[in-house]
């Protein structure tokens, strides 16, 4: 098991992306305000994807670790996919 060098962040890098969720949290809130209709969902879908990135990436240091810990995620990001995905079909055709 080769060592691996951890990567510290500063205290402003967090802070600077606890502000970026904050302010992507007011965005979302403000899209319920606006009256786009079906796309609403499309919006808040946009907005908690780009939340969870952040969280994913930064708080949970997934930018700074091994491949495999990456291909991970996103095997359970494409899992999650294909239960949502298989949900919706099931519903389309009842």
């Amino acid at each position: 098991m080769e060592k691996e060098e951890h990567k510290i962040l500063s205290y402003r890098t967090y802070f600077l992306v606890f502000l970026g969720l904050g302010a992507l949290l007011f965005v979302s809130i403000a899209a319920t305000r606006i009256d786009v209709g079906i796309n609403l969902v499309v919006v808040a879908m946009i907005i908690s994807v780009l939340q969870a990135a952040l969280v994913l990436s930064i708080y949970m240091h997934l930018r700074f670790t091994s491949r495999m810990y990456t291909a991970m995620v996103a095997l359970v990001i494409l899992v999650y996919l294909s239960v949502i995905a298989i949900t919706f079909l099931d519903y389309l055709f009842r």
